[in-house]
């Protein structure tokens, strides 16, 4: 297994995760989420990002897992000393991959870009 920044030529498969995801995240918490269908708009918008990545497991050339992770910054305030941080947006691994260790290592690979 390898984790990689994503490219446009993921797109099509992660439509695919990011569909599942969807279907999780509704079952978990409806009140908040619905399926929807993935038209590969989101995953480009990221992939297509200065501030942002998106990171994928890919075992025997198939993607199995995403991180999407984003760059932020404190608010203007003077309450606040200035300074970046990453944000983790989505992280999900297909059912059948999961306690292998992907999810570990999709976060570390997220924790090195936000150091970068």
């Amino acid at each position: 297994m390898v984790v990689r920044c994503a490219t446009l030529t993921d797109v099509e498969e992660l439509n695919l995760l990011y569909q599942h995801f969807f279907t999780h995240n509704a079952s978990q918490q409806p009140a908040y989420y619905k399926v929807a269908i993935e038209s590969g708009r989101y995953p480009k918008y990221v992939i297509e990002s200065p501030q942002e990545e998106l990171f994928v497991a890919v075992e025997n050339e198939k993607p199995v897992g995403f991180i999407h992770v984003s760059e932020d910054k404190t608010p203007p305030f003077d309450c606040y000393v200035p300074h970046r941080f990453a944000v983790g947006v989505d992280l999900y691994i297909v059912p059948d991959c999961r306690k292998r260790g992907i999810g570990t290592k999709l976060i570390d690979t997220a924790k090195q870009w936000a150091k970068g």
